[in-house]
Formats: C-alpha cells, structure tokens, sequence
C-alpha cells in the first residue's frame, strides 16, 4: 500500500510542476488562489516520497509569484536532495521567469559543467546565454558542442556568428548588447512582465547591416506598444551611447501558433 502513495505521490507532483511550469511559460497571469493552494499542497504532501521535486515544485510557484529570493532558497534544498543537472537546469529556468536572465545563464552553465557529459545541460546553457545577451559565451559554449556532438544546429550557430560579426564591424561592444538585455529584462520585470521569447534578425545588406533583436511578451499588442514607448528611455540610460543604427532590441506581442 505504501508502494501505491508513493507511486500517486510522484504522478501528482509531477503533474504539479508542469502545470505551473505551462502556466509560467506562457506567462498566463497570477494563478487563482485556490489552483495555487492545491499545487502547494500536492508539494508539500509529497516531500518525504520525492523532496528533490517537491522543493522544484514549490519553487516555480516562488517564481510565479516574482519572489526571486524563495527561488533561490527552495532550489538550494532541491539541489541537496537531487545532484543532477536537471535541477539546475530547471533552477535557471526559475531565474528566467523572473527575468533574472544574466544569473540564470550563470547557473545553467554550472549546471552543465556538474555533469559536462549531459548536452542536454549545455544546449541548455547555451540557449540561457544567447538569450541574456552573453553572445560570446554562448558561443563559445556553442563551440564545446560541436566537439562533442554531430547535433549542433548549423543554420541557428551560423545566424549568431553572423550577428556578432556585424556588430564587431561596425565596433559595437558585445557589453552594450549585455547591458541592453539586462535593461530590457528589469524593465520588464518591475511591471512583472515575463520575457518568454527572444528572436534575431540580421540584416547583411551592404551598408545596411544591423541587427535586431525582438523580445515576445504575452500582452496585447496596445500594451505592447505602450511598454515599448516606456522601454526606450530604460534603454538608452542603460548605456553612455546606444549603436541605435546598428543594434536594436525591442518588444513585441508574443506569437502563436
């Protein structure tokens, strides 16, 4: 009988942590408080049979909540239950969803070199440092890859050498792009805006070269439009010059399917 708790233990946490997961990824408003009780519940009542998920499970509801200090807390007694890199990938993935990109990315990529035979973990990293504006280290991190891997996406490795080229061209520091990330992302998290997606366009035309980077919010397109005329101001005190003709980062409403 025992056995079975355990067994519907692990099935009810697991179905709690990717609800609020789902629920995080598209960025679906506050959870009613009556859903939230139930998946703190089920995370609780489980903690004896599954305490690493458990702790994971709590923790997304922190994040869900904008409490980056009980991420933090609740992922490090994850992390002493679990040691693998599954934790810490989702731990940076908590990070992320309260727009806490730079450190996110920090904590993916120590998550992949705990266990550096994992390339799930360092897709993983790689991806969390594109997207916090690390350009160098992800490609870097890209690199590691593709000794190790047949896997690599060419066509998306290529597309970001190509941005970084431009910009080394046209002698703009990889820093402001990191600096303008990190504005764009606190910008958005003082409104508890979640930055879901975060998309690049290069422009390679000869003596129009640029690059464009457009972040997907989950809001309408007039609220869009109104944080991205608020965003401007955020962003050119971010940095002492802003290469407007040659890098642009912006909002946009998110896309669906």
């Amino acid at each position: 009988m025992s056995t079975d708790r355990k067994t519907l233990s692990a099935e009810a946490v697991t179905a709690a942590f990717n609800q609020i997961c789902a629920h995080l990824d598209e960025d679906a408003g506050d959870l009613d408080t009556a859903t939230r009780k139930r998946l703190e519940r089920i995370a609780k009542e489980s903690m004896d049979a599954h305490p690493a998920l458990a702790w994971q499970t709590l923790g997304m509801l922190a994040a869900e909540r904008w409490d980056g200090e009980a991420v933090e807390a609740l992922f490090a007694n994850a992390m002493r239950c679990e040691r693998g890199a599954q934790v810490g990938i989702n731990f940076a993935v908590a990070l992320a969803a309260c727009n806490r990109f730079r450190e996110a990315a920090q904590v993916a990529e120590r998550a992949w070199e705990a266990q550096p035979s994992s390339l799930l973990a360092l897709r993983g990293a790689i991806d969390m440092a594109w997207q916090a504006g690390r350009w160098v280290r992800a490609l870097e991190l890209t690199q590691v890859l593709s000794s190790h891997s047949n896997a690599t996406d060419r066509e998306t490795e290529g597309y970001r050498r190509k941005a970084v080229a431009i910009l080394d061209q046209y002698s703009v520091r990889l820093s402001v792009v990191e600096a303008l990330h990190d504005a764009l992302y606190g910008f958005l998290a003082t409104r508890r805006v979640r930055a879901l997606a975060a998309c690049e366009f290069v422009d390679d035309g000869p003596g129009d070269e640029a690059v464009y980077v457009t972040v997907q919010v989950a809001r309408e397109r007039e609220e869009v439009e109104r944080l991205g005329e608020a965003l401007t101001e955020a962003l050119f005190s971010a940095v002492d010059f802003y290469p407007l003709g040659t890098f642009v980062i912006d909002l946009a409403e998110m896309e669906t399917a």
